[in-house]
């Protein structure tokens, strides 16, 4: 063999070792090396960039909670104290003030929070009652999880948890729109813990005719969810007779609360209204023996004005029931005209 044959057969010899060394991954040339450099710090670049993205949300998350918490607070004044307890896995939020050795338990409306009571609360604490307003599970500054349920006998469990958190026995009950229906299953499940149950234009009643919120339900429409800020004016409307004036930060708060939750608050507004649990009230009420005030808005556009008579009807013992008819309010009597409406509970509470 010549010596050009055999310069010729050791390159192809070192040519096969390195494709088979590269076959297996034990040879890159220096610009793969470089290559693979590049794209690690790439990765590594878009991993710090996300984590610093993401740590900019939780703080402006963190900031936008603290602004809302301190709206929140401007708007109790001084009376109350805003609290938090851990109760069933969650963080519920709540105000309370008095030291009446008479408590009552407060409950508020769809999408609403505990600060709807303040004005009516205030009525209640100058009489020497103590007060106590709880955001229902999923509502006000409490956490919005939707994968866990809100239908009305779950949501009255988890107040019978934090009434017991707080210690509270032999208490009244006080409950707006769903708070009412909420108030009504506590009252069946728990009888022992009220003193007297008051439903403030409770939803799951049924009456012969229907509500206007009823007819748009049928046609496919539910005003309580508003697409864009700008609509929560026609949300209030429709709540209310006259609108009550809201500080704008409160309004803001809220209007922008209602859009980003908008989905949420449906997935929980079909939990109440939907199947056998629709009417859950008709088959609670007939064995609740309490003391019961149902007011009614007599403009309500959302509960049929039928429904106060209703309820008296049903209940176990009609003779203890007595309605009280707000003519000139809609469907949040406590809120549009809270010292009327506290008017008629003390009336109810003190004969």
């Amino acid at each position: 063999m010549t010596t050009s044959e055999w310069i010729r057969a050791v390159i192809i010899v070192i040519l096969a070792i390195v494709l088979i060394l590269k076959q297996k991954g034990l040879f890159t040339s220096m610009k793969e090396k470089k290559k693979d450099q590049d794209k690690k710090a790439v990765k590594a670049r878009t991993a710090e960039l996300r984590k610093e993205k993401r740590a900019r949300q939780i703080q402006k998350i963190q900031e936008k909670q603290q602004q809302n918490a301190q709206i929140l607070k401007t708007s109790l004044g001084g009376d109350f104290a805003q609290k938090s307890v851990e109760v069933t896995g969650m963080t519920l939020h709540y105000f309370e003030g008095g030291q009446g050795t008479s408590t009552v338990l407060l409950l508020h409306g769809f999408a609403s929070a505990k600060e709807d009571w303040t004005r009516f609360a205030k009525c209640l604490l100058h009489e020497g009652y103590r007060v106590v307003a709880v955001d229902l599970p999923g509502f006000g500054q409490n956490k919005k999880d939707p994968d866990v349920s809100y239908d009305v006998p779950t949501q009255a469990k988890r107040i019978r948890a934090f009434t017991e958190k707080l210690g509270l026995k032999g208490f009244h009950v006080v409950g707006s729109s769903i708070g009412g229906t909420i108030a009504g299953a506590y009252t069946y499940g728990f009888s022992q813990d009220v003193l007297t149950l008051t439903l403030i234009e409770p939803f799951c009643v049924r009456v012969p005719q229907t509500s206007e919120l009823d007819e748009l339900e049928s046609q496919g429409r539910n005003p309580i969810g508003i697409a864009t800020p700008e609509a929560y004016d026609n949300l209030l409307g429709f709540l209310f007779a006259q609108p009550p004036a809201l500080p704008d930060s409160v309004k803001r708060l809220r209007a922008e609360d209602a859009v980003r939750n908008r989905d949420f608050y449906l997935k929980m507004w079909r939990e109440v209204r939907s199947g056998e649990k629709a009417y859950i009230l008709d088959m609670l009420l007939p064995e609740i023996d309490k003391k019961v005030l149902v007011v009614q808005g007599g403009m309500s556009r959302l509960v049929h004005p039928m429904t106060a008579e209703m309820i008296r009807r049903i209940l176990k013992v009609p003779s203890m029931a007595q309605v009280a008819v707000m003519e000139d309010c809609g469907h949040l009597p406590a809120v549009e005209k809270p010292e009327a409406a506290a008017g008629h509970w003390l009336r109810f509470v003190e004969a």
